[in-house]
């Protein structure tokens, strides 16, 4: 789904890995510590809403 992609920058490898054990862990609060930023608009329709 375009609509839900969002991207974030750092330049920590330390908090990259502690988000990405996170999310693959399923645990609350690995977005923490982040500012994400919508970026859907960068993606065309997506096969549902064309």
């Amino acid at each position: 789904m375009a609509e839900l992609h969002y991207q974030t920058q750092t330049i920590s490898q330390e908090k990259v890995f502690g988000a990405l054990l996170g999310w693959a862990g399923a645990k609350s609060g690995w977005r923490d510590g982040f500012m994400w930023n919508n970026v859907a608009e960068q993606f065309g329709p997506s096969e549902r809403e064309a």
